[in-house]
């Protein structure tokens, strides 16, 4: 356990101080930060075997959750109301499409069954939120024809098309049977419901109770996540549900708003580093090399 939190700790440093150094290059420091982690897994320098994919399900999960709810914080609804049309159709349409073609591709070229093929198209045809909610803010891009905003919210409602078309595949993987129909409802329909409920509900008591302990209204918010569990119990998208929590909040009027964003934007900046940074400690860069060549093809196309 000592020898954990120390882990964490100096990780964590290390990151911090390298964000100086890669602010400064035409690098996203997330690819730093999965480097790191290859350098203290088990072909790195500090050799840890580390390969609990439940641990690291669990982490990048909450990770996740802060990330995409602030995403959500920090969304201008006005700006987001012109694109949100366009937004919707590159997150439904255009995450299956790309599934059906890079599916496609990996059958005929890479000679994998149709299923297989499509499984890896629906994993990777989603915009990752993270990635793309770090360039955005850090980067301070000026983009036209309010681009940032159709990027943003069209990461942060992703998930349930991608997540379902992968649950799909794996069910017929393995032989079950799966209502693509009922699953699509359920995605987004109590994900909707509770988000909304959730940030609906969360406004109202903080503009009408004054909390008695310090920090009372950052306590509330991180609570609030709770928007998150509720709608996975059920079988709806958590991630769509915390989004749209945090859309709610972010565009309402408050108390500590301010206060709010500086505690998120910190706990974001710090759940950003641990989820490349594990991707990069499970990875074997000695066994990427069976692997390179159809990887690298499927990235081109």
């Amino acid at each position: 356990m000592n020898q954990i939190i120390l882990l964490v700790g100096v990780v964590i440093m290390i990151c911090v101080l390298m964000g100086r150094v890669t602010s400064r290059l035409a690098v996203p420091s997330l690819l730093i930060f999965i480097g790191l982690g290859m350098l203290f897994g088990e072909d790195g320098i500090f050799r840890i075997v580390f390969d609990d994919y439940g641990v690291t399900e669990t982490i990048c999960s909450v990770s996740l959750i802060f990330i995409i709810f602030y995403g959500g914080f920090g969304t201008n609804v006005k700006e987001a109301k012109s694109v949100a049309a366009k937004a919707l159709l590159l997150s439904t349409l255009g995450v299956a499409l790309t599934t059906g073609f890079v599916g496609v591709f990996v059958h005929l070229v890479l000679r994998l069954p149709w299923l297989e093929s499509f499984l890896v198209g629906s994993v990777i045809a989603s915009t990752d939120a993270a990635s793309v909610f770090n360039i955005l803010r850090t980067k301070k891009l000026d983009l036209k024809y309010h681009t940032a905003s159709l990027l943003e919210l069209e990461s942060g409602s992703n998930d349930p098309v991608s997540y379902m078309l992968t649950v799909v595949f794996i069910a017929m993987m393995s032989g079950k049977a799966v209502s693509l129909p009922l699953m699509l409802a359920q995605q987004i329909g109590f994900g909707l419901v509770c988000g909304a409920a959730a940030g609906r509900l969360a406004v109202w008591a903080m503009d009408r109770f004054s909390f008695q302990i310090e920090e009372g209204n950052t306590i509330f918010a991180v609570a609030m996540l709770v928007s998150y569990a509720l709608p996975q119990v059920i079988g709806g998208n958590g991630y769509l549900a915390v989004y749209l929590c945090g859309i709610i909040m972010g565009n309402s009027r408050i108390p500590e708003k301010r206060n709010l964003m500086h505690v998120f934007d910190t706990v974001t900046g710090i759940a950003q580093m641990m989820i490349f940074f594990l991707l990069g400690l499970l990875a074997t860069p000695s066994e990427l090399p069976a692997v390179l060549l159809p990887a690298a093809l499927i990235m081109l196309f």
